[in-house]
């Protein structure tokens, strides 16, 4: 039998464009109050998952991945990583199955923002517009990157 998360992608948008991230992908859902919300405009964290006595930092990001200051936002996804978990807020998260999304891979002219590879490695185009998948090893290393 199938693996279903391999038949899905996660659908995120964020800064007025959808991003993929691959089914295969250890990711969390979280609603706005389940999360630690940074008050203080210090810092590049815009709310923390606390999970026992680790905390997961979640950015918002604008279309060019830099971090951006937001009040309003609900959820945020968590992408699973060899130390945690880090976080990205987002408008609209859902399930997408892999049938509905005809992904074609490419290779990102330029230097890569990671030094695990690019943050993309397929684009999907749809009536809609374009939505980019999201390479999960390097989203890790570029969301590690911004610190809390």
């Amino acid at each position: 039998m199938a693996d279903p998360k391999q038949q899905q992608y996660l659908s995120m948008t964020f800064a007025g464009s959808t991003f993929l991230l691959p089914g295969t992908t250890g990711f969390t859902i979280e609603q706005r109050e389940n999360l630690t919300v940074n008050e203080d405009s210090d810092g590049n964290a815009s709310a923390w998952r606390v999970v026992r006595n680790d905390r997961f930092p979640a950015y918002a990001l604008d279309g060019h991945f830099q971090v951006v200051r937001r009040v309003d936002w609900e959820r945020a996804v968590f992408v699973d990583s060899t130390s945690g978990s880090i976080g990205v807020i987002v408008d609209d998260v859902h399930l997408l199955a892999r049938a509905q999304a005809q992904v074609a891979p490419f290779t990102p002219l330029g230097t890569a923002p990671t030094s695990v590879g690019p943050l993309f490695g397929g684009a999907w185009i749809s009536e809609n517009g374009v939505a980019l998948v999201l390479d999960p090893n390097a989203l890790v290393a570029y969301l590690e990157g911004l610190g809390d």
